[in-house]
This record gives structure tokens, C-alpha cells and sequence, in this order.
């Protein structure tokens, strides 16, 4: 289990880079103006869905620890 958690915690940080320069753009705006751009753009989360502030936050997180 912890093998397969490691995985998606890598996929996700690799998601999080590819998004780096999206986010880099939308710095100062908050969780839910960030949402709304990728939305906005056509550009999905991993589960192909819409963005939310949540995520936005996950992403942020990551982006920083990297």
C-alpha cells in the first residue's frame, strides 16, 4: 500500500509541475479566482473534472515543497 501511495504522491507532484507556469500567472489571487482560470481554459484536474478552491490549495502546497 504505502508503494502505491508514494506513486499517486508523485503523479501528483508532476501534475502540480506541469501546471507550475498556470499558477506562477495567477500568484495573487486567491483559491477561488485561481479556480476559475484553468476552468476558464479548458484545463482539467487529474480526475478530469473542474477545478476548485481546494485543489488550488493542494497544488499551491505542492508547488511550494518542490
Amino acid at each position: 500500500m504505502r508503494d502505491k501511495s508514494r506513486e499517486l504522491q508523485a503523479e501528483a507532484r508532476e501534475r502540480a509541475e506541469a501546471l507550475r507556469d498556470v499558477f506562477a500567472e495567477l500568484a495573487g489571487l486567491s483559491h477561488r479566482a485561481v479556480a476559475k482560470t484553468p476552468n476558464e481554459r479548458g484545463i482539467k484536474t487529474a480526475a478530469g473534472k473542474a477545478w476548485t478552491p481546494v485543489q488550488v490549495t493542494r497544488v499551491r502546497g505542492r508547488l511550494a515543497a518542490a
